[in-house]
């Protein structure tokens, strides 16, 4: 009959320590594999070891034995653990398979022996600290009599920072529970000296600070809070001097409190790409890194936002970024639509005010992804696109707004909808008019231009700010049916039925029957009227400066000096006009005012040259006026060369003498702020000519893009 390693026949054959080897128990603690250590095999070996009552003075039996928990035992044990003494992992094995059997003082100072073998810094510390905090965390469940409960909890979550871990292994969080060092019944066993060697021998304050870095980037708050979670309670305990030693940027962390059901929502449901959508929503939930020792980053500042957030006064109690973050979480419930309309009406013009607030939290009560779109694409169609694409928005957001009177109320002012509605729909049906005498007209086009002006027939809660001659015409507007039998007949009809049905198109979809079709601001002055201006007789060119002229009056220039400028048309050469005419856009900018100012003053090297007609001058100034304040910084920073900077100043010294600074010129341009950005234009030292910034659609001047500057 074969006998076990643990049978009292085995261990008169072979000694004990090569039985607890055979076991596995040392192998078992090398791995890091507590929860397999072979505990009852060990046990039974020691028992079998004290039931035979080894005599270690005579060699030979005790007849009576030893009894576990006796000062004999405590010696037999004792003597059966020396040959292990030099033996990292072995001898704490054979510590655990005695452990039961030791008496109260025997056992007790079998854990001091091993944390002072643990105290001994040098290359095979962290080895020896993987064995002690095993031992401990065994022993707690052997004489749990004398071991508090804190110690196993303290030393699992240490063993996890100093063991060896695989590369996809996450980084354990370690304090949450160093509020347990420190005190009285944890000193015996983990006192805070050798936590903190545990600490900087496996270099955790590192470890941390790179996973926090990458945590940050994505914005996984709720993963970073959980390895920083508990550092603000221990800053009246003990253990806070830890911190040093385990914490980066304790300034950030250890303040930071927040909104776990929020950061737990935002990493559970959103995607990856969803996250870096809206990382700067997204990073005034974290913590702050201002080094204002606030709760939260924008407790400190509104992050990547405009300042001016700050300065809003609180509504309803609530500041404007918590207001923020709550509208945010309803997007994020709400799905990708709401999260792309935070991301086009907040996040890319980085702007956050209370109308745009109540503007998101409006669209996101349609519960309709069309009607969400809708805004999405108005909010962004008016940054930059096709002529196309903005009589869509505009079409989609008005059939929507519509049917919603909350959000009536917020889009319904005459510099929003009422404004911006009806400029895309003249220069749509300009657009159309044009080249329907020239023959080149499309058909979709049409129909969407024809659908925008239904749209904006049906919205009645704008009429009010429009001439009635305006709307009557808007109602006159024909269906998509009418609108393609007349193209129909254009491609298909003889040269007199095309002209007819042209006619008849540029009659009732481009409104060319009203003389002022143009839906006025109601903000304009009434002396002299679009009526008044459109009257004059004029070719295509200055026809076609004569309409931009309008448009600038309802955008706030003197009527008197728009009827000025189109008198003036019929005196100027017409490549003149032309060429006024294709630089007032719609879509004023910095560099409009640049190359419209560079135009007028094309002459102003010739000695004696006459400056233009002062009307011209004035249109020149309106469309600078029209700029958001900080216009003559920016051009500084646009213009590439020093060169091109010296010439707009002295084109605008040569229109206007001192006319252009303040207070006359009410732009923020003084003397002061010209040298100051001449002084540091000349510094840069880049030198390129004239030639190579201007195109030569530019005339010479240097154009350098409608979409620069732009609000």
């Amino acid at each position: 009959m074969s006998s076990s390693p643990t049978s009292p026949r085995f261990a008169f054959r072979t000694s004990w320590h090569d039985q607890i080897r055979e076991t596995g128990a040392v192998d078992r603690l090398k791995e890091g594999r507590y929860d397999q250590f072979p505990l009852q095999q060990t046990q039974t070996l020691t028992n079998n070891v004290l039931a035979n009552g080894f005599n270690i003075l005579g060699n030979s039996f005790f007849s009576r034995g030893a009894t576990p928990g006796t000062l004999d035992a405590d010696i037999l044990l004792v003597s059966k653990l020396a040959p292990f003494k030099n033996e990292n992992f072995a001898l704490e094995a054979g510590v655990l398979a005695c452990f039961h059997a030791f008496s109260h003082d025997g056992a007790r100072g079998q854990l001091r022996e091993a944390m002072r073998r643990c105290e001994v810094p040098g290359p095979f510390f962290l080895h020896q600290a993987r064995a002690y905090l095993q031992l401990l965390i065994l022993a707690s469940g052997i004489r749990y009599d004398f071991v508090p409960d804190e110690v196993p909890v303290l030393a699992k979550a240490l063993l996890n920072v100093v063991k060896e871990r695989e590369p996809e292994e996450p980084l354990p969080a370690i304090i949450e529970h160093l509020h347990h060092v420190g005190k009285e019944s944890i000193d015996d066993y983990l006192p805070l000296y050798l936590v903190e060697m545990m600490l900087c021998n496996a270099h955790y304050k590192e470890k941390l600070r790179i996973k926090l870095n990458e945590l940050r980037t994505s914005c996984k708050w709720h993963s970073a809070y959980q390895l920083v979670a508990g550092a603000g309670q221990l800053n009246n305990l003990p253990a806070k001097a830890l911190l040093r030693y385990a914490l980066p940027d304790r300034s950030w962390w250890v303040p930071w409190t927040p909104n776990l059901n929020r950061i737990h929502e935002w990493e559970t449901r959103l995607s990856e790409n969803d996250r870096y959508r809206l990382v700067y929503v997204l990073d005034l939930e974290g913590p702050d890194t201002r080094g204002q020792q606030r709760g939260l980053l924008r407790h400190s500042c509104c992050g990547k936002f405009s300042p001016a957030a700050d300065s809003l006064p609180p509504k309803n109690g609530q500041y404007i970024m918590d207001s923020l973050m709550r509208v945010v979480d309803r997007a994020i419930a709400w799905g990708p639509e709401a999260i792309g309309l935070i991301v086009t009406m907040c996040i890319k013009p980085l702007r956050v005010d209370w109308q745009t607030i109540e503007r998101i939290e409006a669209a996101l009560e349609l519960r309709s992804p069309d009607g969400i779109r809708a805004l999405k694409a108005y909010s962004r169609g008016f940054e930059k696109g096709e002529l196309s694409d903005k009589v869509q928005a505009c079409t989609a957001v008005l059939v929507t707004i519509t049917a919603a009177p909350r959000l009536q109320n917020l889009f319904g002012s005459p510099r929003d909808l009422a404004g911006s509605g009806c400029r895309v729909f003249m220069e749509a049906v300009e657009y159309l008019y044009k080249q329907l005498y020239e023959r080149q007209a499309s058909e979709r086009f049409a129909l969407a231009t024809g659908g925008l002006g239904r749209a904006l027939a049906s919205a009645t809660w704008l009429h009010e700010l429009w001439d009635d001659r305006f709307v009557e015409d808007l109602k006159g507007v024909p269906s998509d049916h009418y609108i393609s039998n007349a193209f129909h007949i254009l491609r298909t009809g003889s040269e007199a039925e095309y002209l007819i049905h042209r006619d008849d198109l540029a009659y009732c979809l481009c409104l060319s029957k009203s003389e002022d079709a143009a839906a006025p601001d109601t903000t304009r002055s009434p002396r002299v009227s679009d009526g008044h201006i459109r009257a004059i007789p004029l070719d295509y060119d200055r026809g076609m400066l004569r309409d931009k002229l309008c448009r600038e009056v309802r955008e706030g220039f003197s009527p008197d000096e728009a009827m000025a400028c189109v008198n003036q048309s019929k005196k100027e050469h017409p490549i003149f006009v032309k060429r006024l005419r294709e630089l007032i856009t719609p879509e004023n900018n910095d560099m409009l005012c640049v190359n419209m100012a560079a135009y007028l003053s094309r002459n102003h090297s010739i000695p004696n040259a006459k400056r233009p007609a002062e009307c011209w001058r004035q249109l020149l100034m309106h469309k600078m006026r029209q700029r958001s304040p900080g216009l003559l910084e920016r051009v500084g920073e646009a213009l590439p060369t020093s060169k091109l900077w010296v010439d707009w100043k002295n084109h605008l010294r040569w229109l206007y003498e001192d006319r252009h600074l303040d207070p006359e010129g009410g732009l923020g341009f003084t003397p002061e702020k010209f040298n100051a950005v001449t002084v540091r234009k000349m510094g840069i030292g880049r030198s390129v000519s004239m030639s190579t910034s201007s195109t030569g659609s530019s005339g010479g001047y240097p154009y350098l893009g409608r979409d620069f500057g732009r609000d």
